[in-house]
């Protein structure tokens, strides 16, 4: 935690770190689904591009809460990436459960 600010900068690389890696995944199984021809006829390709946008953004966000030079900024876009990364985490969790107990069509 940085003493002046309050602020602790070990937060933000961590939200960085994982959004970016989910965001890989998730284009792995955007691009699976598109090649095993699932893409048709299945709400998962649709949850994966929305995951895909979803953790983008978030790993803009924080890449953006690392950069910035004004703590309160640096917060702002840190809690920001913080909530639509969860948002993530959530639509990837619900698109998990649908492929995995056969709900796909």
């Amino acid at each position: 935690m940085n003493e002046d600010t309050g602020f602790n900068n070990e937060k933000a690389p961590h939200v960085l770190n994982t959004s970016s890696n989910l965001l890989g995944f998730t284009f792995l199984i955007l691009t699976s689904t598109r090649i095993v021809g699932l893409a048709k006829d299945s709400i998962i390709p649709k949850i994966a591009a929305g995951c895909v946008a979803i953790f983008a953004i978030s790993s803009f966000l924080s890449y953006l809460s690392v950069l910035s030079k004004f703590p309160k900024r640096s917060q702002y876009f840190e809690n920001a990436a913080s909530y639509i990364f969860f948002f993530g985490q959530l639509l990837l969790t619900v698109g998990a459960i649908l492929l995995s107990a056969n709900f796909i069509k």
